[in-house]
């Protein structure tokens, strides 16, 4: 029978290769409940923080879409992609020991990134589910070379978001070498709707080299954050899920926070 009592929030810390709808699914069949759903998807090799809104609750998932985010971004310098992480096709590498790439520093990078602060715009990815003329983006990239894609700029003009940077940070970084690519890893607390990969596409342009996000870690949400989040291992069981349910009144008390 049904679950219709079970009304709030519930924060997980979502674990690689999991959709978000995955993660939906696990707590739907545990609780035996239908109203359920996420405020705002994480691509499943992502991690980090996913609200599930449970009962009542489901009604206010515009509110959370709406939140403010926070990333941990992490990147490589001297290769980029279709899809802007590593799951694309190549569309530019440089040969590892390129001065380019062994000369970068953190200096470089602190000052490529400080311009990216405050409102800026981006240029939608390809690979997202951003519509044009009723298609998404990513259903007219899909299986395409990135030659083509380049040839398909003419016929689909991506759509162009203003979005807010609060704060970007460069929190870990290692040179170069010539048998290694530089890497390392961004802080941004930025608005909703912030494509973390076209900010890494971004920084690259500004170093004058091609590069691309390697990993993501959504490290909170408005104000629920990692302290907040289960595991999908504690998912298993009734007794152990309850508790950690943020009920409705409080839930809605943080929303407007």
């Amino acid at each position: 029978m049904e679950n219709k009592n079970v009304n709030g929030i519930l924060i997980v810390d979502k674990p690689k290769n999991w959709t978000s709808h995955d993660v939906v699914a696990k707590l739907r069949n545990t609780l035996n409940i239908k109203k359920i759903g996420h405020g705002g998807t994480l691509d499943p090799e992502a991690t980090g923080v996913l609200i599930l809104l449970l009962g009542t609750m489901t009604k206010r998932a515009t509110d959370v879409l709406g939140m403010d985010k926070e990333y941990l971004i992490d990147f490589i310098l001297g290769r980029s992609t279709t899809t802007g992480d590593g799951e694309g096709d190549t569309i530019d590498e440089l040969p590892v020991n390129d001065p380019r790439l062994v000369s970068i520093t953190d200096k470089q990078i602190n000052n490529a990134i400080h311009p990216f602060i405050g409102e800026i715009t981006q240029v939608a990815p390809w690979y997202s589910a951003i519509k044009v003329n009723g298609k998404k983006l990513y259903q007219y990239a899909r299986g395409k070379s990135p030659q083509e894609l380049v040839a398909l700029e003419v016929e689909v003009e991506r759509p162009v978001r203003t979005i807010e940077v609060h704060t970007l940070s460069l929190d870990d970084f290692t040179r170069g070498t010539a048998q290694k690519y530089p890497y390392g890893r961004l802080h941004i607390h930025c608005s909703s709707g912030t494509y973390t990969r076209v900010v890494v596409e971004d920084l690259g342009k500004a170093l004058d080299v091609p590069a691309y996000q390697t990993d993501l870690r959504r490290v909170r949400i408005g104000g629920f954050d990692l302290h907040d989040a289960v595991t999908v291992t504690e998912f298993s069981e009734v007794e152990k899920i309850l508790p950690l349910i943020i009920p409705e009144r409080q839930a809605v008390q943080k929303l407007s926070q």
